[in-house]
């Protein structure tokens, strides 16, 4: 009787073995049934991003600011302007120079400006020239100091904007 049972035992674990080798999974990897492998929990291998070539860092780009200007003979209603200039002095002398060749005489400079924009904002009663970041900021600004003026009807009489350029 001894022997038919060591003989079963024997026979039992013979058999669990060959179970398992038909469903070995490599090493690392359990066995979730129906012969589907996986990685373990505490054996799970780490995923690592691909390693990427370092980017050659490119050069902030180099600007180069440009003025603008506005003069104005009062006394004939005569505009002269500038833009896109690269120096203020430049600028200045230009916009005046171009007031004069429109029929001005007491051209007077009113707004120099730089890498930004202008309004000249006018009414019958008086006018008056600013400077900002955008064209309607520009605007705005002007109708304000017109009207805090006491000026009527003021309206946007010319705009201009003279924005940096990118020279790399």
């Amino acid at each position: 009787m001894k022997s038919i049972l060591f003989c079963c035992v024997l026979f039992g674990l013979l058999l669990s073995t060959a179970s398992d080798a038909q469903t070995a999974c490599p090493p690392g990897m359990e066995e979730y049934g129906a012969g589907i492998c996986g990685y373990s929990q505490s054996e799970q291998p780490v995923q690592q991003a691909p390693q990427q070539a370092p980017q050659p860092q490119t050069p902030p780009p180099k600007w180069a600011s440009r003025w603008g200007a506005i003069a104005i003979d009062s006394d004939k209603g005569v505009l002269g302007t500038t833009t896109g200039i690269t120096d203020k002095s430049a600028a200045e002398q230009g916009a005046i120079a171009d007031c004069r060749a429109k029929g001005g005489i007491t051209c007077k400079l009113e707004i120099a400006y730089d890498n930004e924009c202008a309004s000249l904002v006018v009414s019958k009663e008086g006018h008056a020239a600013t400077a900002d970041s955008t064209v309607d900021k520009a605007v705005q600004v002007g109708m304000k100091t017109c009207a805090n003026a006491g000026y009527h009807n003021c309206h946007a009489g010319y705009t201009a904007c003279s924005l940096p350029v990118r020279i790399q």
